[in-house]
Formats: C-alpha cells, sequence, structure tokens
C-alpha cells in the first residue's frame, strides 16, 4: 500500500445497466471509500441481467468471489483499500491505459484524468480467476491478491484506491493523450 497526495492517475468511467449515473466533470471532487462501489451496488439492485443459466451462474460466482475476497482483507489486510468501496485507477502509462481501455468495453465510456490523494495498493487480476470446486483455493488466490506478490504482467496490474479525487480532465478515449 502507497499513500499518494496529488498524484495523476487515469480511470475509465462508464455507463452500464447497472450503473447510469452522468459522468462526472472537471473540477468536481469526491470522497472514495464510504459506500458501495456501482460494481457492489449491482449485486445489491439487481439479480443476473439475463435468464441464461450459465451467465447467471457466473453472476453469483462473482458475488461469492467478492465475498471471499472481501473476508481475506478484513482478516488480513485491514488497512488496504476494498474493492467493495474503491475505485480502479489506472497508472499514468499508455500501454497501461490502452490495455484497460480495451479490457473495460461500454458503448458509453469515458477515460477521466484523475488527481488523487489517498492510498493505493497495487494487485494482480489474475488472481480473481477463481475455482469454484474449492472455498480454500479460492482463499488462497484472495491472500496472494492482497500481498499484492505477482509473478505475472505488470500491464494486467489493478491499482485500488480510496480517498479524495478531483476530476482533472474528461477524454472520449486514450487517443487524445498523444
Amino acid at each position: 500500500m502507497e499513500f499518494v497526495e496529488d498524484k495523476i492517475f487515469y480511470h475509465i468511467q462508464r455507463r452500464v445497466n447497472y450503473h447510469s449515473k452522468a459522468f462526472w466533470l472537471p473540477g468536481e471532487t469526491l470522497f472514495i471509500g464510504n459506500e458501495k462501489n456501482p460494481f457492489m451496488k449491482a449485486f445489491d439492485l439487481y439479480g443476473p441481467v439475463t435468464d441464461d443459466l450459465i451467465n447467471s451462474l457466473g453472476h453469483y460466482q462473482r458475488l461469492i468471489r467478492e465475498f471471499i475476497f472481501e473476508e481475506i482483507r478484513k482478516e488480513f489486510f485491514s488497512n488496504l483499500p476494498s474493492r467493495q468501496k474503491c475505485l480502479w485507477v489506472i497508472p499514468n502509462n499508455i500501454d497501461i491505459i490502452n490495455y484497460w481501455w480495451k479490457q473495460i468495453y461500454s458503448d458509453e465510456r469515458v477515460l477521466l484524468k484523475v488527481s488523487l490523494t489517498g492510498k493505493i495498493h497495487q494487485v494482480n487480476q489474475r488472481y480473481l480467476k477463481c475455482n469454484f470446486e474449492s472455498l480454500d483455493y479460492n482463499r488462497e488466490q484472495a491472500f496472494r491478491y492482497w500481498t499484492g506478490s505477482s509473478e505475472f504482467s505488470n500491464i494486467e496490474n489493478e491499482i485500488l484506491f480510496e480517498g479524495h479525487i478531483r476530476i482533472v480532465e474528461v477524454l472520449n478515449s486514450p487517443e487524445e493523450l498523444y
């Protein structure tokens, strides 16, 4: 975990069926970490958004994963930002920004340049790929996730943030950074 002060990062904000609020605007300031983020609120507000059994199963597997990861965070890493309340941010690196822009698809999305003051924690999202045959295996993956240990590519790392955020600029795509 690291504390940052007025450090520039990026965040991809998108409109999806479970989060249709207006995009943040330059100059807005917010505090992240007191309430559930849109990803977790979706589980509270909606069931699976499909009647397809496979997609419904995936929905509940993600929910179980989030409960397991939060259980481990609270027990062993309570000082770290919670996946349930954090904002995911991207470092000021065009290759990493482009990677995540391709991963986080939505018809309506923007790239926010943000200034952060608070705590960040870098983890590798590959540990999120859980095996639902064993809860102990998933707990082990969660422990590895929270320790920040990674033998994987740096480009796939997630950065979790809690604290004060100021929106510096709203971009329609990473191409505007060139």
